[in-house]
C-alpha cells in the first residue's frame, strides 16, 4: 500500500465570485479550463483559514481588495475533462464585494469581464462555475440561505459538516 503522502487525494479549493457596487460579477478566461470563463480562486494552504485563503487568492490573481466574504455553496469536480489535469477538487465557493485596487491579472488568468449574473449564464462557463453562478443568483436574489450541495442549511450547520 502507498504511503498517504504519495497518494492522490482530493484538493480543497476556494472559488470566489467578486461583485461590484452595481451588482456585476467578475469572470475570467482561463487556459487551465480550456479557455472557458471561470471565477478566481485556488488551493487552501495547510494551516490557512478559509477566509484568509479567499483574500490571498483574490489578491494574488487580481490585486483587488475585498470584504463582505460569504460562503455560498460547496461543490466538487471529479476528473473534469475541462480542466488541464486529472483532479478531484472540492470547492468551497464564496462571494465578496470589491472595495478597491487596480486589476492586475497573474499568469493563471487570461482576461476578465464584469457581467450581470443572469447574463453570465449565457457565457462559455466551465461546468462548476456555471453551477456556482446559479447558486449565487439564488443566494443573492431569492433570499436563499447558504447552500450545501443544494440543501438549505444555516452557516453553523455547514461549518459543523466541514
Amino acid at each position: 500500500m502507498k504511503k498517504s503522502e504519495d497518494m492522490e487525494v482530493p484538493e480543497i479549493l476556494v472559488g470566489v465570485i467578486i461583485y461590484d457596487h452595481d451588482g456585476k460579477i467578475l469572470l475570467f478566461r482561463s487556459h487551465k479550463w480550456g479557455n472557458k470563463y471561470v471565477v478566481c480562486g485556488g488551493k487552501l494552504e495547510l494551516g490557512e483559514r478559509l477566509e484568509e485563503c479567499v483574500k490571498r487568492e483574490v489578491k494574488e490573481e487580481t490585486s483587488l481588495e475585498i470584504d463582505d466574504i460569504e460562503l455560498v455553496v460547496v461543490l466538487e469536480s471529479l476528473f473534469s475533462l475541462e480542466f488541464y489535469k486529472k483532479k478531484h477538487m472540492v470547492f468551497l465557493d464564496y462571494c465578496c464585494r470589491k472595495t478597491g485596487g487596480e486589476m492586475n491579472l497573474n499568469d493563471e488568468l487570461d482576461s476578465f469581464v464584469w457581467v450581470v449574473p443572469d447574463k453570465a449564464l449565457e457565457m462559455d462557463l466551465n461546468f462548476s462555475t456555471r453551477e456556482f453562478v446559479k447558486r449565487y443568483i439564488e443566494f443573492k436574489t431569492k433570499g436563499v440561505d447558504r447552500i450545501l450541495y443544494g440543501m438549505n442549511l444555516p452557516l453553523d450547520k455547514v461549518l459543523s459538516i466541514l
